[in-house]
């Protein structure tokens, strides 16, 4: 029961994303149903949520500090005409938009994963996707299967809570990912 009431707030904002809902409240009225099942279901002395909140906040400031600069980045870089150069160019360089869309999966898109870590990687690459004519929801999907290539930097979020919440990250944590996504790796030709 526990489980399912915790599920709760991703399920609301799931159905409220497929009912095109903006992505902003969306995101509020998850936010308030995990306040609400908080309150009623998990009940926990204030004392201890209170705690919980002090001991997770700098984790919090520096999760929100470098999503507000990948946010940022991009602003800037649609604002300044720096994400349409730079769409013009990965276009034409590569020759056919099929190429353009491999490149900013398979190069863009975990080039700037690697640099920031926290799915910024996903932020730069939808509005190059997009500008190369991908309709929203393949732009997306091409954005995030680029994550994929990157082994380390879009589970770093996870990963910091996680090591805050249970102390330090298993010893080997970092190889054994690096190990997980070999599989998700480019194909290689079979011979014959």
């Amino acid at each position: 029961m526990n489980a399912a009431l915790a599920t709760l707030p991703i399920l609301v904002t799931l159905g409220l994303l497929a009912a095109r809902v903006r992505a902003l409240y969306a995101a509020l009225a998850a936010l308030a149903t995990a306040v609400v099942v908080t309150l009623t279901s998990f009940r926990q002395p204030a004392g201890d949520l209170g705690r919980a909140e002090l001991h997770m906040l700098p984790t919090v400031v520096e999760l929100a500090a470098i999503l507000f600069g990948g946010i940022l980045l991009s602003e800037l870089m649609s604002r300044t005409g720096t994400q349409k150069r730079l769409g013009d160019w990965i276009g034409g360089s590569a020759g056919t938009a099929a190429r353009a869309v491999l490149l900013v999966q398979l190069g863009v898109t975990p080039f700037a994963e690697s640099l920031t870590g926290f799915g910024i990687g996903v932020v730069v690459a939808i509005p190059l996707l997009r500008q190369l004519g991908l309709s929203a929801p393949k732009a997306a999907v091409v954005g995030l299967l680029g994550l994929v290539t990157v082994p380390w930097g879009s589970l770093a979020p996870g990963s910091l809570v996680a090591a805050e919440l249970g102390g330090d990250l298993p010893p080997g944590t970092p190889r054994r990912t690096v190990r997980m996504s070999v599989p998700c790796g480019p194909p290689r030709r079979q011979a014959g």
